[in-house]
């Protein structure tokens, strides 16, 4: 269970591993650094704030992150993501809002030469695509959150990585949500020239057939 203002730590029977699930957590008064995780891999952050004397150097070895907010995306989110540099798997989400509101400044993350799984759980700010660099980016996941926001509307214009399979499985709700999820969904296929094959719900077949036309991208009904 994840308190909010606590920590939540997970360890294995084999202990070879640790999980770490962080909620509205501040940094410490005290300056007290975090707790000697050598092993930790995976975290879990909603609604953080982080800085430096929290952390020491106890991330260099996480490979899976899910970050997320409940309303805006603000500076020190993208800071956060400077503290993982070997991930592997990233979500990013926003939780409430469906149009989250963004507060970021110019400072870009530094590039994941590692990640080959992005996620991207409802609607999310543009500036945060364009600040991220996935070289080596395999599977990205277009997911919707509660309200049927998706980031597809952002997606398009301001985020060209070279995966190769696109999953947009998404519900039915995000037609009355997001109506013009086609027309951008087909814009960011075609603009990402790597992509080779790409995963949606049964209900968007026909449109993403019509609208792709005679690309290479080779279509998966899930």
């Amino acid at each position: 269970m994840c308190v909010p203002g606590r920590l939540s730590l997970c360890f294995p029977r084999n202990y070879r591993r640790c999980d770490i699930s962080l909620s509205d957590l501040k940094d410490p008064t005290d300056g007290t650094e975090f707790p000697n995780c050598p092993v930790l891999e995976k975290v879990e952050m909603l609604g953080f704030e982080s800085y430096p004397p929290l952390w020491g150097t106890n991330l260099a070895h996480v490979t899976t992150l899910s970050l997320g907010e409940r309303y805006e995306w603000l500076s020190h989110d993208v800071y956060t993501l400077s503290l993982f540099p070997a991930l592997r798997d990233l979500t990013l989400f926003t939780t409430y809002m469906d149009q989250p509101r963004s507060y970021l400044h110019t400072e870009p993350a530094p590039p994941f030469q590692h990640l080959q799984t992005l996620r991207v759980r409802g609607s999310l700010p543009s500036k945060l695509f364009t600040r991220l660099v996935t070289p080596a980016l395999e599977a990205l996941h277009i997911e919707a959150n509660y309200f049927g926001r998706t980031a597809i509307n952002t997606l398009h214009d301001s985020f060209s990585p070279l995966c190769l399979h696109l999953y947009a499985v998404l519900p039915q709700i995000i037609c009355h949500q997001e109506p013009q999820w086609a027309t951008y969904l087909s814009k960011y296929v075609l603009t990402c020239t790597r992509i080779e094959k790409l995963f949606v719900s049964e209900w968007m077949e026909k449109k993403c057939i019509r609208l792709l036309g005679p690309s290479n991208v080779i279509l998966h009904v899930l």
